[in-house]
């Protein structure tokens, strides 16, 4: 059905074939259901093309409620145009217990698994550990769904380091203010970068390019910018104390 996966089997299994849906329905003996709900996707197993199948198929749904027709299912299993489904997911979900697909004796229904198996926990585990040593070490961002800072500051770690550092160095010369003005070529990461660094001074630990938003209001400091200067140059003032850093 997706054309990148259908060349890549193609390139490197001689033994496949791929058909046109039209041309798969009324040969297959199992068919197994691995697409997303998209809205060319939703009843693509329908009354037509269960008609279209061979007598006595089984089908199995394991990706998302909605793509098979469950009116459609259930009057197959009961005429035997099926001879049997398996299903972890479902139209409406959870399926109502009185449900007469839910009961009939040729269906297979259990919970949608995921990655609830013991197999697929280690797997899980692996690929976080990972995921935060990539982080750690500046290397990678995949995976963080909540730091959109930290992705442009690795892009330019030297840029993002010197923030920080010209933050910490301000803070003891404007130990009373709370706004710190900040002017730099690159407006993305920087002033949350350097704010991070003037409340880690302070003694403020948890500020970072995550959280800086909200510890930064908690402890009513804010940061102005001021575009311009000169590529990799930092500059940050507050009071009448300004500090420049350059790359």
């Amino acid at each position: 059905y997706q054309r990148r996966v259908r060349e890549a089997v193609v390139s490197t299994q001689s033994t496949g074939e791929f058909l046109q849906l039209e041309e798969m329905w009324p040969v297959c003996d199992f068919l197994t259901v691995h697409v997303p709900l998209l809205p060319s996707t939703r009843h693509l197993i329908n009354e037509k093309v269960l008609a279209a199948c061979k007598k006595g198929v089984r089908i199995v749904n394991c990706a998302r409620g909605g793509i098979i027709d469950e009116e459609a299912l259930l009057d197959a299993l009961n005429s035997g145009d099926v001879a049997c489904a398996a299903l972890d997911v479902f139209e409406q979900e959870p399926p109502s217990c009185d449900s007469a697909l839910l009961q009939h004796p040729n269906l297979i229904a259990t919970p949608h698994l995921g990655a609830s198996t013991g197999e697929a926990q280690v797997r899980v585990a692996k690929e976080i550990a990972e995921q935060f040593a990539a982080l750690r070490d500046g290397k990678s961002s995949y995976g963080c769904i909540n730091a959109p800072l930290i992705r442009a500051a690795l892009s330019q770690p030297s840029l993002a380091k010197l923030a920080k550092l010209v933050g910490m160095a301000l803070a003891p010369f404007a130990s009373n203010s709370s706004v710190v003005s900040v002017q730099s070529t690159d407006t993305a990461f920087v002033p949350s970068a350097v704010l991070a660094g003037f409340l880690n001074a302070k003694g403020i630990t948890s500020a970072n390019l995550i959280s800086i938003k909200q510890v930064a209001a908690a402890n009513n400091v804010s940061f102005e910018v001021k575009e311009g200067g000169n590529d990799g140059e930092i500059t940050v003032s507050a009071g009448d104390i300004k500090l420049t850093g350059r790359v």
